[in-house]
């Protein structure tokens, strides 16, 4: 109810950890639904037989959704805040592998600086994992960007400068953004799109 009341953003995976307490009421319920279908049927069968139906009842469903997300997880119908999450949105980490990889190389060649979109959580958090300690790198994150941040502009006048983009604010770069793209990977099943452009030194 805390939650439900005062969270400014609810995902299902937050109520995961409050339903975890229910699993004792929930398998209570359970062997009473068992001994109770067990009285009214009346079958001459073990006890164990009751359990096994109905238990494969219940979980029939949970572990459809668990095959498929192993198997096709893009496609897993689990709820679509969790899948825009993980999987199909901007949050869920496309392109980081592959902008990783070409700012090792382009570091390889000297001195970088890259600009994300962002001041916490994917960017430029995941750039940091991989790169911080590449003394040929420099990372920082801006947010909110209502214009091209003067910093970047001046950073691309000494060195290959580089800015990510990511999130759906800004799926339009506005045209006075001095960008050449480099490279885009779709984000999941999203019509959105990661992209890495380097700046053009004015």
């Amino acid at each position: 109810m805390a939650l439900a009341l005062f969270g400014k953003v609810i995902y299902p995976r937050f109520i995961f950890l409050m339903t975890l307490m229910l699993l004792p009421l929930a398998a209570w319920g359970l062997d009473y639904l068992i001994i109770f279908v067990q009285q009214k049927v009346n079958l001459k069968v073990p006890k164990f037989i009751y359990a096994l139906v109905i238990t494969c009842i219940f979980i029939a469903y949970p572990g459809f959704v668990s095959l498929q997300f192993a198997a096709n997880p893009l496609k897993a119908p689990i709820a679509d805040a969790d899948s825009a999450q993980y999987l199909n949105g901007w949050a869920a980490g496309w392109g980081v592998k592959e902008s990783v990889a070409f700012f090792q190389q382009q570091a390889s060649k000297g001195k970088i600086f890259i600009a994300t979109e962002g001041t916490f959580g994917l960017m430029p958090e995941s750039m940091e994992i991989y790169l911080v300690k590449n003394k040929n790198v420099t990372i920082k994150g801006y947010w909110p960007i209502n214009g091209f941040p003067k910093d970047v502009a001046a950073y691309a006048t000494k060195m290959p400068t580089y800015f990510v983009f990511y999130q759906p604010e800004h799926q339009i770069i506005p045209s006075d953004f001095p960008l050449k793209l480099v490279f885009t990977v779709k984000q999941g099943s999203a019509n959105s799109y990661y992209r890495v452009y380097q700046v053009v030194p004015r």
